[in-house]
Formats: structure tokens, C-alpha cells, sequence
């Protein structure tokens, strides 16, 4: 053992850190795309194959960076909501078309 041993610099070890994903429901420009390609679509079959291939894909990014799968499938979710949210609100446009629609 030498003199050295004990000094705390020799036993200092790097700290672990953890990897946060970019948060899905903030891809907005992803998000717009998908939601303009979705709302294009002329059939059913369109729609569903392009949505799982996304959506599939978004997942599978995920997972070939390391993610786990739970992180991997909650990051797609948020993805799927938050397409889904913007293709109501464009349909919609939002909650009410007019600010005083409804008051009376």
C-alpha cells in the first residue's frame, strides 16, 4: 500500500448519469408532418400503415439508442397523443371557432 492510497482523489470515481430522452410531444415539427400526412391520407390502409410506421419507428429509435422498452413505449404514446391532439385541434380548430360563441 503506498502513501497515496489513501488520498481522496484516488478514490474518487465518476459519477453516473443518467440519459433523458428529448420529450416526444415536443417534436412539433414531427408531430405537424405526421398530422399533415395522416389527415391526407385518401383511404384507411394509408392511414394505418403510415401510422405504424412511424409510430413503430419513434418506438424503435428509441430503443436502438438504449433506451428500455418502458421509456421506449411511454415516449411513443406521447408521440401518438400528441399527434392526435393536433389533428383535433386543426379539425376542430380548437374549443370554440368564435371568442364569444356561447355567451349570451
Amino acid at each position: 500500500m503506498s502513501a497515496h492510497d489513501d488520498l481522496p482523489l484516488f478514490a474518487w470515481r465518476p459519477p453516473k448519469c443518467a440519459v433523458l430522452p428529448f420529450p416526444s410531444r415536443r417534436r412539433v415539427a414531427k408531430i405537424r408532418q405526421t398530422a399533415d400526412t395522416l389527415m391526407g391520407a385518401s383511404t384507411e390502409k394509408q392511414i394505418d400503415r403510415y401510422r405504424q410506421q412511424i409510430f413503430d419507428g419513434i418506438e424503435n429509435a428509441f430503443l436502438r439508442v438504449g433506451f428500455d422498452e418502458e421509456t421506449a413505449r411511454r415516449e411513443r404514446q406521447a408521440f401518438v397523443e400528441a399527434v392526435e391532439n393536433e389533428i383535433r385541434r386543426r379539425t376542430y380548430g380548437g374549443w370554440r371557432s368564435q371568442p364569444d360563441e356561447g355567451a349570451s
